[in-house]
């Protein structure tokens, strides 16, 4: 008997170990005068929506909230170099708080601000490469800066984030969370800003609804597509929420995200991008034979597309580049390439059966 306890003991707390988790450090100033209930409301609605996500796709849940003495650049960096990232774990970085652009930086992302002067101001790409250097073996990181990128005005209504929105369609929510946070090969970092570059992001300081708009419209995007029949990804998501927070204000705020695919140490960046790109060349090359100087574009297009659909089997590329190949055999490019012939007669058979 004491035999079976040892043994089931042992199974117990290796199964414990080895299990996957979903980290969260939610950073919010939450102490910052009139603005106390919309930052709380905007850590626990994201701190709902992720400790959801991890039961979903059966992952334990860590989560670090850090406000008030505790809202610093140098407590991010302690916990960031605290992370213990086990494989295929999920990291997600949340910030909402006050943010800008300094006419110096080059790139669109915002720089988030812990002070009313310089001193502790934090750019959002430190954050991200911080992160990914990391959490090499993490199978997600999600970064999301819920602040501004400049300035601006506000006129509008805030969303319903309210999770009714999933709850008669609860198996078909957690298959497409599954599905969006773990179901590909290779990792993900995706990189979020509430307000693209010279924009102010809006909050609502006053009831019934408390918050950030961006993140509630965030939210309901997630709600509202995973719940759906259509299998949504990050690119369908992220569009439905910058559809609703610029359809919103008087003045502009349009999110931006970018999400890079990482498999055998290469960036994939925006791969539906390219894809899409890949489709215009070619339509350009069909409707104007004087175009055929695109044609070694839109081969390296080919390759690329091509390297990624075998890593992922991701059948929105794989649509695309059964589009190029059929346009590449039309016209005889590789027909005399016995081996290349062969690999794409293989590779198109392979994206009807698996894309029917």
């Amino acid at each position: 008997m004491q035999k079976l306890i040892s043994i089931l003991l042992t199974i117990f707390v290796a199964t414990h170990i080895s299990a996957q988790t979903l980290h969260t450090i939610l950073v919010a100033n939450e102490k910052e005068t009139y603005r106390e209930k919309d930052r709380a409301e905007d850590v626990t609605q994201m701190d709902n929506l992720f400790k959801d996500v991890a039961n979903c796709i059966s992952y334990q849940y860590n989560s670090v909230k850090k406000s008030d003495e505790y809202f610093s650049p140098q407590e991010i960096n302690k916990e960031i170099n605290n992370l213990n990232t086990g494989q295929n774990d999920i990291i997600v970085f949340y910030y909402s708080g006050h943010g800008k652009h300094p006419k110096e930086d080059k790139s669109k992302w915002p720089t988030l601000e812990f002070n009313a002067g310089d001193k502790d101001d934090y750019p959002f790409t430190e954050i991200v490469k911080s992160l990914d250097e990391k959490a090499k073996n993490a199978k997600l990181i999600l970064c999301i800066a819920d602040c501004c990128n400049d300035f601006y005005n506000l006129k509008g209504n805030h969303p319903n984030s309210d999770q009714e929105l999933q709850k008669n369609k609860r198996d078909i929510y957690i298959k497409n969370i599954q599905n969006l946070f773990i179901g590909f090969s290779g990792k993900k970092t995706i990189i979020i800003s509430a307000a693209s570059k010279g924009q102010l992001s809006w909050s609502s300081t006053s009831g019934p609804y408390y918050g950030s708009f961006f993140r509630g419209y965030f939210q309901e995007s997630i709600y509202k597509l995973a719940s759906d029949n259509n299998s949504p990804d990050w690119y369908s998501i992220m569009n439905l929420a910058i559809k609703q927070t610029e359809s919103n204000f008087s003045k502009k705020q349009t999110p931006q995200y970018e999400v890079h695919y990482w498999a055998d140490g290469k960036d994939y960046k925006d791969i539906y991008k390219t894809s899409e790109i890949a489709r215009k060349t070619l339509d350009r090359i069909k409707f104007n034979p004087k175009e055929e100087k695109y044609y070694e574009e839109l081969n390296e297009y080919l390759y690329w597309i091509e390297e990624y659909y075998n890593k992922t089997k991701d059948c929105k590329v794989g649509k695309d580049l059964l589009y190029i190949i059929d346009y590449v055999f039309s016209k005889g490019k590789i027909q005399k390439d016995y081996e290349r012939n062969q690999k794409y007669h293989n590779l198109k058979y392979d994206i009807k059966k698996n894309c029917q």
